[in-house]
């Protein structure tokens, strides 16, 4: 039975954000399906962003103005918020629920201007700043739901904000059981939980099965909880045995002069070579001629991890053996030895082993499994209307 037509306010922190394309899927499913979808987005877009999804779809997009001195006092004033005081109350200090009335205003004037009437409002990454959301909702007399993700559960966790923010919202959304469970038994909202998982669009990627040598790749950002120091200490450790290893990594972040250093103390110079930020269409040649996809995500010191990598199905997307770890909710993704490989987290000799076999052997029934998977479970088409269904 087709679902009725909705029209939809997807409130975000970025868009169109280069390391968030599940957003932009989708928005990009809804939209094919026939419903208007319009973004509210408190930051601007990344410099140099360009999606192909975006250029197909019709968006109304709105975007916050930073507060001012003249500006904040202005949306305080009158009785325009005088009924928001539980809302307010999810918020501490008076920064934030500040911070809260400025967005709200904001998000309503942009609501104002649409040619036509909501029907629900969702957001992503469960942070103080989403509140707004819900208010807007409450306000227009609307359904809301909002999808939690990983950073903004684990990272530094304050289970009181964490429970008062999903109380706002009818429906909270999340990728994995792994997140399910800690939110029902850590935060125990009042808000209903649904497991609703990132997805990515299939069609785009085109396996031809074309490895070029023996080449492994990363693309993650360069940050902690991705755990690429540990893919270079294993790429270090199978150099000897494969000299013309070549270790190519996708993306950019704050720890590029660390790897660096660590690069040049292991002695693998003429292993490694740094990408930076490609197209799409670069970015699918590289997994193509990958013999390995590795992303060995590790739990940081602050808590933070991985969900399940968008980074790790677009590999499995294009046949590209995967290794990774069991860290969050990744085994959902792979199951060891059938779709993919895992690795112990920190576990140097493991990577390192599953790199060996991957550069050694070429095994297509593994492979095949691999796209199987997300085709069968991780599809934008499948999760879109999963996503479809929980907005109503």
């Amino acid at each position: 039975m087709a679902l009725p037509v909705m029209n939809v306010l997807y409130y975000l922190d970025w868009f169109p954000k280069l390391s968030q394309s599940f957003i932009l899927n989708e928005i990009y499913f809804l939209s094919k399906h026939g419903h208007k979808v319009a973004v509210f987005s408190i930051n601007r877009p990344d410099v140099g962003v360009e999606h192909d999804e975006l250029d197909e779809i019709d968006v109304d997009i709105g975007y916050a103005d930073p507060p001012s001195i003249t500006s904040v006092p202005r949306e305080l004033v009158g009785s325009f918020f005088d009924d928001r005081s539980s809302y307010e109350s999810s918020i501490s200090g008076p920064k934030r629920r500040l911070g809260t009335r400025f967005l709200t205003k904001q998000c309503l004037d942009f609501v104002d201007i649409l040619e036509y009437d909501l029907d629900h409002v969702h957001a992503h990454f469960l942070r103080w700043n989403k509140v707004p959301a819900a208010t807007v909702a409450k306000d227009l007399g609307i359904t809301s739901s909002l999808t939690t993700h990983a950073y903004d559960l684990y990272a530094s966790p304050d289970e009181t904000t964490l429970r008062k923010v999903c109380d706002s919202f009818e429906k909270i959304l999340t990728i994995s059981e792994y997140n399910e469970r800690f939110l029902k038994v850590e935060v125990d909202p009042d808000a209903e939980v649904e497991v609703v998982r990132m997805g990515i669009r299939t069609d785009k990627f085109d396996p031809s099965a074309k490895a070029t040598g023996k080449r492994i790749l990363s693309v993650s950002r360069f940050v902690e909880n991705k755990g690429i120091e540990y893919a270079l200490l294993a790429v270090a450790d199978c150099v000897d045995e494969h000299p013309d290893l070549e270790y190519r990594l996708i993306g950019s972040g704050p720890r590029r002069d660390r790897y660096e250093t660590l690069i040049e103390r292991l002695g693998i110079e003429d292993n490694v070579t740094f990408l930076g930020l490609v197209s799409d269409e670069t970015l699918i040649d590289e997994l193509d001629r990958a013999s390995a996809f590795v992303l060995p995500c590790v739990v940081a010191k602050d808590g933070d991890r991985d969900g399940i990598p968008v980074a790790l199905m677009e590999a499995m997307a294009m046949k590209t053996p995967v290794i990774s770890t069991y860290v969050s909710g990744i085994p959902e993704l792979i199951t060891d030895g059938e779709n993919g490989f895992l690795c112990s987290e920190r576990s140097v000799q493991e990577i390192s082993s599953a790199i060996h076999h991957c550069v050694s052997m070429y095994d297509p029934l593994l492979n095949e499994e691999a796209r199987n998977t997300i085709i069968q479970e991780y599809d934008t088409n499948k999760v879109g209307k999963l996503v479809e269904s929980a907005f109503i």
